[in-house]
């Protein structure tokens, strides 16, 4: 037994009449009317009109509003309830949340709701409801190439608990708890950057005499070992 089969018949059918959106084609139906021609459903909601287009596969059972769906071929066919919206999120929740609905894929659940319902903008629905679950959010977070979860947090985070400081923090620093005059801000962004342009300066010195140490020893230190031959110039006794 299907959780629908619970649902008391005129309940049902109390539920569809009180839907703005399926009442006008339930209460023709009832009637044994013909369908209404285009001038006739025009003042209704655009959900009304969709389910008129769909007359000739809307049939009643037990004063009930059923459609008839049957695949492409013809070779079998599907008695879908016509769920009003009252009754959506009940379905939605047993087929996607529950222990039998397994959290499926929008697809799949799709498809089993399809067996036994169905209701105006069905898949959008469904594809919100799967994208807004907490549990298949948390079971779908974006991998890295090697499979690992991301978690959000970067390496510095996660191994020094420190967050770490973007160029901006770097040139104007972290704000202040209190707020500051322009003047006040400026004459801190200039004394910044003064900093950090003889730092630089100094950086810069030291990297060229770095380099030019390090050119200098290549060119001309040399070494020896033992039993090598050299030749030695002395100057000393050379005229001056």
């Amino acid at each position: 037994m299907t959780f629908e089969d619970t649902w008391p018949v005129s309940e049902i059918q109390k539920a569809q009449l009180e839907d703005p959106d399926i009442r006008p084609i339930l209460e023709k139906k009832l009637k044994l009317a013909d369908r209404p021609s285009r001038r006739e459903i025009a003042p209704e909601s655009p959900a009304t009109k969709r389910y008129w287009a769909l007359w000739d596969s809307l049939h009643l059972k037990d004063g009930v509003l059923y459609r008839k769906w049957e695949n492409d071929d013809g070779s079998s066919c599907q008695w879908q309830l016509i769920l009003p919206r009252s009754r959506i999120q009940e379905v939605l929740q047993e087929t996607h949340d529950s222990t039998s609905g397994g959290h499926f894929g929008i697809m799949k659940t799709l498809r089993r709701i399809r067996e036994r319902f169905h209701w105006d903008r069905l898949r959008a629905d469904v594809e919100k409801w799967c994208r807004e679950c907490q549990i298949c959010r948390a079971r779908k977070r974006p991998k890295t190439e090697d499979g690992k979860s991301v978690t959000g947090w970067i390496s510095a985070e996660k191994i020094s608990d420190q967050t770490p400081k973007f160029p901006c923090d770097i040139l104007f620093g972290r704000p202040g708890d209190t707020p500051s005059s322009p003047n006040e801000d400026l004459n801190k962004l200039v004394a910044r950057l003064e900093r950090v342009q003889t730092s630089y300066r100094e950086r810069v010195k030291l990297s060229r005499v770095r380099k030019k140490t390090h050119y200098d020893s290549g060119a001309t230190e040399h070494h020896f070992k033992k039993g090598d031959l050299v030749s030695v110039c002395d100057r000393s006794n050379e005229d001056v």
